[in-house]
C-alpha cells in the first residue's frame, strides 16, 4: 500500500471515506438545553482542522527560501533541511512529553523512549546528510559572497 502524507488530499479524501457512515449527523428532533447549546466537533473535523494550519505554517515557512536568489537546488535542500529540523523538534517534544509522563510504567516508558530516540538519531543522520549536500552543492555551483550570505541567514531561521 502506498503511504500518503497526512497532508495530501489523497489522504483527506481515503479518511473522509472511512469516516463515512462512522460520523453521523446529530439528530434534528434531538432537544438542546434552553440556556445553553453545545457544540462538538467530529474526529474528522478535528483532523482536518489541525492539518491545515500546518500546510499553512509551511507554506509560510519557506517563503523565503522561495523568494532567495538562489539556484533551486539549494533551495529545494534548503526545504529539505527545515523539514529535518521541524520534525526533529517533534520528536523532542515528544521525548519530554513521554518524561513527563506519570501515567506510564516503567516499561511503556523504556519502550516509547526507545522508539523516540530511535526516530531522534535516524533524523540526525538525514539532517547531518543534508548539511553535507548542501555543502557540497554551494561547492559546486560557485556561489557568490551574497548567495552564501543567504544560505546562511536562512539555515539560521
Amino acid at each position: 500500500m502506498n503511504k500518503l502524507s497526512p497532508t495530501s488530499p489523497a489522504y483527506i479524501s481515503e479518511l473522509v471515506s472511512q469516516f463515512n457512515g462512522i460520523v453521523k449527523p446529530a439528530d434534528a428532533n434531538a432537544s438542546l438545553p434552553s440556556k445553553r447549546a453545545e457544540v462538538k466537533i467530529s474526529t474528522l473535523g478535528q483532523l482536518l482542522s489541525s492539518i491545515a494550519p500546518q500546510q499553512l505554517n509551511q507554506s509560510k515557512s519557506n517563503h523565503d527560501i522561495d523568494d532567495s536568489d538562489l539556484p533551486d537546488l539549494i533551495k529545494t535542500i534548503l526545504k529539505q533541511i527545515r523539514k529535518l529540523q521541524e520534525q526533529l523538534r517533534e520528536q523532542q517534544q515528544r521525548l519530554q512529553a513521554i518524561m513527563a509522563n506519570q501515567s506510564l510504567t516503567a516499561d511503556e516508558r523504556k519502550t516509547q523512549l526507545l522508539q523516540v530516540q530511535a526516530a531522534i538519531s535516524t533524523l540526525h543522520t538525514g539532517l547531518s546528510a543534508a548539511m553535507k549536500t548542501l555543502h557540497k552543492t554551494m561547492s559546486d555551483q560557485k556561489l557568490s559572497k551574497e548567495q552564501l550570505a543567504t544560505v546562511a541567514s536562512l539555515l539560521s531561521k
